[in-house]
């Protein structure tokens, strides 16, 4: 505390005069204070938080009585989410989890309460605090992508020409979106489906295309599901067991055992020669089939007229009898 005081010297004229102010207070020192916040951590909800925050600021200074407070919400990387002030003394602060513009608050994520505090000369004190929001919850239901098949070809003639997946989907009333992506072992996502609740419904099936409506490139592939609640629960991704897409029709050679026949050589269909290229059986519709590729394809044109011809003489022969 000061005084100011007064002295007037009026020398031999009259009495000197002396006059002393009231008390006088120099405050250097800013207010302090505390901050409470409850509850913290908090849970999101899709309205911002499920308890709305409250924010109550205790202050006091040595000398000066407090003016004014305000309180700055910051968003995890340091700027200015929300905001409050008014005159001392504050009452209780509600913060429903929004912004200044109606965003709302991330998940597992801490939000900085910065609250200042003027005395009533301009002095300025700052206390700091903290909400925390809670992760989301981890959705109670399973879900799983089944793709039902090992395998599959587009240029197909007598199997199916597409694969079908069928979508385990947990908690499906909480659901926002989902995608299905088909992803290629080396070369990424080839396809993607995606939607609504309302769409999970149909089934799905890939035709083996590509996003361009070309065909995708042949190889091992996995069908990569993934849902969004909203602010309900966590994400979830799930991918299914490989399966194959297969364009290349297979290849393969023709070869010949015995590599003659002739009606003075009679050889019984399918017996080794070590002379020949190959070996030669019936098949049941009484047809030569190669057992062992040899790549003689003139031979096997030569051996299919011998035999024919040596079934003839064998058929007359037997008739004669």
């Amino acid at each position: 505390m000061y005084t100011a005081i007064l002295s007037v010297d009026y020398g031999a004229a009259q009495p000197a005069y002396a006059a002393e102010s009231r008390k006088l207070v120099l405050d250097i020192t800013p207010p302090t204070g505390t901050v409470q916040i409850s509850p913290s951590p908090v849970a999101p909800s899709s309205a911002g938080v499920s308890t709305p925050v409250s924010i109550q600021i205790d202050a006091r200074s040595s000398y000066a009585k407090i003016d004014s407070w305000s309180v700055d919400i910051l968003d995890p990387s340091g700027g200015l989410f929300t905001s409050f002030d008014g005159k001392w003394p504050a009452g209780a602060i509600t913060w429903d989890g929004r912004s200044l513009n109606g965003a709302l608050v991330q998940p597992a994520k801490d939000y900085v309460v910065l609250v200042k505090i003027r005395d009533e000369y301009g002095n300025t004190g700052t206390v700091r605090g903290a909400v925390s929001v809670a992760d989301l919850a981890v959705a109670s239901e399973r879900s799983a992508a089944t793709a039902k098949g090992s395998g599959f070809s587009p240029k197909a003639q007598e199997q199916k020409k597409v694969m079908d997946f069928a979508l385990a989907v947990g908690n499906r009333d909480a659901v926002v979106s989902w995608k299905v992506a088909i992803a290629h072992a080396t070369l990424g996502v080839q396809k993607t489906f995606s939607g609504d609740r309302a769409s999970l419904a149909g089934p799905l099936s890939w035709d083996g295309t590509n996003g361009a409506g070309a065909l995708a490139p042949e190889g091992s592939y996995t069908a990569i599901l993934s849902l969004d609640y909203g602010r309900s629960f966590k994400p979830v991704t799930v991918s299914s067991a490989p399966f194959v897409l297969d364009v290349t029709p297979p290849t393969g050679t023709l070869g010949l055992d015995p590599a003659l026949f002739s009606p003075g050589r009679r050889r019984r269909i399918g017996q080794h020669d070590p002379d020949g290229p190959g070996e030669l059986r019936y098949s049941p519709d009484r047809q030569l089939v190669p057992r062992h590729p040899r790549p003689w394809a003139e031979r096997v044109q030569e051996l299919r007229r011998q035999v024919a011809g040596e079934q003839d003489s064998l058929g007359r022969q037997v008739h004669d009898r």
